[in-house]
């Protein structure tokens, strides 16, 4: 059992996902059916320190994040559902944006998934989506913006806002 889980560890797999918010919403849990769910701009208002679903129960609100990428034919498309605490950061996140996270596998065939890290959606800020900050975001935010084959496969996921035009204002110096 120890040596399987060594070996699991040693040999994860890592590759960097690219793809886009094909679902948006908020949940009071995260095995809450569809017909549960709540629409983003019902919660225009909404902020951490007045969760009223976390002052009531104990539990916050949380926000519903399904991506999906262009994994070829349409009934092969990859989607992952991810779920975090509820933040007034994730207010401008839309349908469509594109997303970037890094996957964690012990197979190369990636069919099963042993981790996954924080999504970051640069044309909602950037706003990065996860309870807890697995990557250096500075430096994977000036990585992105580095390397044009990158960048491009990004805007290719999405229908996004940034272009060449106006990195400057998104770069910030804290990534250097």
């Amino acid at each position: 059992m120890l040596f399987s889980l060594i070996h699991d560890l040693i040999y994860t797999i890592r590759i960097v996902y690219f793809g886009r918010i094909s679902h948006v919403r908020v949940v009071e849990n995260p095995n809450c059916p569809p017909s549960e769910e709540y629409y983003l701009d019902e919660f225009d208002d909404y902020s951490m320190e007045t969760d009223d679903m976390e002052r009531i129960n104990g539990l916050p609100y949380k926000l519903r994040l399904r991506v999906t990428d262009q994994s070829g034919a349409e009934n092969n498309k990859r989607e992952l559902q991810i779920h975090a605490r509820m933040s007034e950061e994730y207010l401008g996140l839309q349908e469509g944006m594109p997303v970037c996270a890094v996957l964690l596998s012990t197979s190369q065939k990636f069919d099963t998934l042993a981790g996954l890290t924080d999504f970051c959606v640069p044309d909602a800020g950037p706003c990065w989506v996860g309870d807890y900050p697995y990557l250096d975001r500075p430096v994977v935010e000036k990585f992105l913006v580095e390397d044009i084959e990158l960048w491009d496969t990004l805007r290719e996921e999405g229908q996004g806002l940034w272009d060449v035009e106006n990195l400057d204002d998104y770069f910030r110096d804290d990534c250097e």
